[in-house]
């Protein structure tokens, strides 16, 4: 881990670093650098967690910083395994190349692209945030993808939050054009759909499948108060292409249905998905 460190005092030269594990034997740390640049080394010795508290002091006052660590059992095949680092809950990836790969977490707004045979940070960052008219700054919870040669097509969870609170930033469909290759791949704007939580509903209570008004009850699982992971809840999970370049498959978690029996799992065909994120949608799913 490098770090920089900085005093408005004091000279670099004559500020202590330190490194120390809590608990102890969780981890070998070798601190080495000078002046500002500083790095941390830290290599696992037990399976386990530790907080590590890295502490810079003049003499009068410190300042630590505390890093969350954790250490997994071995590999069975040490030379195997890439542990890509720097994005928490991965819930989309489509690959780029045999070298690369773009991902997509449900805890942030942008694309990542990762070297998928080596461990370690991310290649780049893309912020789709500017192209989606988002409403806060909170996540988008992006849960699917779905490819048809460069274009991508990413969903969001349109579900409630934990708290069963709705929030707009998760209804969103969209698209990109992935182009280039290596580090040099990049994803571009193609556009966006808001209202599918809302097709779904309308979709559902007008009993446009055929199975009878509110027969898999979305407008229930949608409501204020209910959690979207529940049985009766509302949650998009997956997100696949169909073979006419035009039908994405919608998976979901929540609900399972049909409502007055949760035995079986929700996959719903949107037919119009190129209309859809090219701002001219003729209907909903």
């Amino acid at each position: 881990i490098d770090f920089v460190i900085a005093d408005l005092d004091t000279p670099l030269d004559r500020l202590t670093v330190t490194a120390v594990a809590v608990p102890t034997g969780q981890a070998e740390l070798v601190l080495s650098g000078t002046g500002a640049n500083r790095n941390l080394k830290i290599t696992p010795l037990l399976v386990g967690y530790a907080d590590i508290n890295v502490k810079v002091t003049d003499g009068a006052g410190s300042s630590t910083y505390v890093v969350r660590y954790a250490a997994s059992a071995a590999a069975l095949n040490p030379a195997g395994p890439r542990f890509h680092t720097g994005v928490s809950d991965v819930s989309a990836a489509t690959a780029i190349d045999a070298n690369t790969m773009l991902v997509a977490s449900d805890e942030d707004r942008s694309l990542w692209l990762y070297h998928r045979s080596s461990s370690g940070l991310h290649a780049k960052g893309i912020d789709t945030a500017p192209w989606l008219a988002l409403t806060s700054s909170r996540e988008t919870d992006i849960e699917g993808w779905a490819r048809d040669g460069a274009r991508a097509y990413w969903i969001g969870s349109h579900g409630n939050n934990s708290s069963g609170k709705y929030r707009d930033n998760r209804c969103r469909l969209f698209a990109t054009t992935i182009s280039g290759t290596g580090d040099q791949a990049s994803a571009a704007k193609v556009g966006w759909y808001g209202n599918l939580r809302v097709d779904l509903i309308a979709w559902d209570k007008g009993n446009v499948h055929g199975k009878g008004a509110n027969y898999y009850g979305l407008e229930a699982s949608t409501a204020i108060g209910i959690e979207p992971k529940r049985d009766d809840g509302f949650n998009i999970e997956g997100l696949a292409m169909g073979a006419d370049s035009s039908t994405v498959y919608v998976g979901f978690r929540a609900p399972i249905v049909p409502a007055n029996d949760r035995t079986k799992a929700l996959i719903v065909p949107v037919t119009n998905v190129q209309a859809l994120v090219s701002s001219s949608p003729s209907a909903g799913p």
